[in-house]
């Protein structure tokens, strides 16, 4: 499941986070993806990760085991694949790749046995990063903050998204979901 809208701040993580964890308390294997160059999901988990450590772009670009990436969180069944500083230009590397859209997909097939769920946090931006996550998903859902202005893009997100279904003809939108609703009059 794609956690998706080019807008930031609209609480992608934040409901990456409580899903996953939900999720995971129910007594579903969980898999969290960071694919934000931001790191905040990985932040979420473990802080800082160390420079030199491996990350989910050595499994996209560099064909490392997911298994060998993945990290236990303190939450039972709950577990991450962390995003590093290799994200920075992730974007940019993929740009040279063969089948570049569907790296992801490739790199997540052992895992997608492995887990009940596997959710992944995108960046705030349309991307080839972006492209990977719906082309490796089965669905995704859009957290669309309760301001006008998070919703302008979602014309473009969805064109975006029956671009993909071109690669992914599958992919299925799970809705959207208000997030930072303001209930005060």
């Amino acid at each position: 499941i794609s956690v998706i809208n080019h807008k930031g701040g609209v609480g992608k993580t934040t409901c990456t986070v409580n899903l996953g964890a939900s999720l995971a308390l129910q007594g579903n294997s969980v898999l969290l993806i960071d694919l934000d160059a931001q790191m905040n999901l990985t932040h979420c988990f473990i802080g800082l990760p160390e420079e030199d450590s491996q990350c989910i772009s050595d499994c996209i670009l560099n064909k490392v085991a997911i298994e060998d990436i993945v990290l236990e969180t303190k939450t039972k069944n709950l577990f991450l694949a962390p995003a590093g500083e290799s994200m920075m230009d992730l974007d940019i590397r993929l740009q040279a790749e063969l089948g570049r859209e569907q790296l992801l997909k490739a790199a997540l097939k052992k895992a997608r046995k492995e887990y009940d769920y596997i959710l992944i946090d995108n960046p705030p931006h349309i991307s080839l990063t972006t492209i990977n996550s719906l082309a490796a998903s089965d669905y995704f859902f859009v957290p669309v903050s309760a301001e006008y202005l998070p919703m302008v893009g979602i014309k473009s997100l969805l064109t975006t998204v029956t671009q993909v279904k071109g690669i992914n003809p599958s992919l299925k939108n799970l809705g959207f979901l208000l997030t930072m609703v303001d209930k005060r009059e």
